[in-house]
């Protein structure tokens, strides 16, 4: 099944930043079976000084999930994105 969730990020500087998203999964054995058909980590932001957005992610987890024996007491997922700013 197809989920939506959503980050807000924040620019806490006094200046334009443009970052790219590092993506962090808990537990990370579910790495193989997460799929991203949608993300803002894909791209580049740029947020304004101070700004505030709301970032989506779109996925699902590949339904050969169930066969693995060791996610059998899966009962949680932990996502999370660190922002480092983009160096050209």
């Amino acid at each position: 099944k197809t989920q939506v969730i959503s980050f807000e990020g924040k620019n806490l500087s006094n200046r334009i930043v443009t970052s790219t998203a590092d993506f962090i999964a808990y537990p990370e054995k579910i790495f193989p079976y997460l799929i991203k058909t949608e993300c803002f980590c894909f791209t580049q932001q740029t947020l304004k000084p101070m700004e505030s957005k709301i970032f989506t992610m779109v996925f699902y987890l590949d339904p050969s999930l169930d066969s693995d024996r060791s996610l059998d007491n899966l009962k949680e997922l932990v996502f999370t994105y660190k922002f480092s700013e983009y160096k050209s």
